[in-house]
């Protein structure tokens, strides 16, 4: 049974609103995160190079962090996309300053969704990835078929 992925509309490190839903026809690449996270911080590189490889979201990849300000142990808003333009990662990134969309995704640091073209839950990890698994989660999702 396919298992539609909980909508939301967030803003992100420059104040452009993204739907999630407005995604739909695309594949999804939806990484929850923390600045204050090792295994979170190891893998932005990478997730940096997915975007720009796949045309940085203007092609059939959107790649999409999910920042938590004010939760937990992580920092303001403001501290959040200083740590962005810090480390030059130009991958849109929208703020969950409410935690409702951590919330209903049940998120434990690092976690990335993929999301299919008809807008489903294809599948998750919740680990830090390395651009190889990037790679074929990303190929796995658009092709729909499962290879691991």
């Amino acid at each position: 049974p396919a298992f539609p992925a909980p909508d939301f509309t967030l803003t992100d490190q420059y104040g452009k609103q993204h739907k999630l839903s407005d995604f739909k026809g695309k594949t999804v690449f939806l990484n929850f995160w923390a600045t204050w996270c090792g295994p979170c911080r190891s893998e932005m590189p990478e997730i940096q190079a997915l975007y720009e490889k796949y045309g940085k979201n203007e092609k059939d990849l959107i790649v999409l962090g999910v920042a938590g300000p004010n939760q937990g142990n992580e920092g303001s808003t403001a501290s959040v996309k200083k740590f962005l333009k810090d480390n030059r990662y130009t991958f849109p990134v929208v703020m969950d300053e409410s935690g409702d969309v951590f919330a209903e995704y049940g998120i434990a640091f690092p976690t990335t969704f993929m999301i299919d073209k008809e807008g489903n839950i294809f599948g998750y990890v919740e680990s830090a990835l390395t651009g190889d698994v990037m790679e074929s989660i990303v190929q796995q999702t658009m092709s729909g078929k499962r290879t691991s």
